[in-house]
């Protein structure tokens, strides 16, 4: 599988665990030949685990209340 045909989707599912074990084998095997690029990928994926838990921890938040709302509002205008 040339690089060029590695689209977002696939990436995502590589780095997330959800390709298919054909599809990861291809990718595997594009990475082995390229380790500077497994490097970056394993700091993309070590940044996406970061960015998950900070969103699951703010999924946890109350949602702000109507007059907060409004203060922003005003701030943006």
């Amino acid at each position: 599988m040339p690089f060029r045909q590695l689209d977002d989707e696939t990436l995502l599912a590589y780095t997330d665990g959800k390709l298919d074990p054909e599809g990861r084998a291809e990718v595997e095997a594009l990475l082995a030949g390229a380790p500077g690029l497994r490097a970056e990928m394993e700091a993309l994926q070590r940044l996406q685990k970061g960015l998950r838990s900070i969103f699951d921890a703010a999924d946890l938040l109350p949602a702000p209340d109507a007059a907060t709302w409004d203060a922003i509002s005003r701030r943006i205008l």
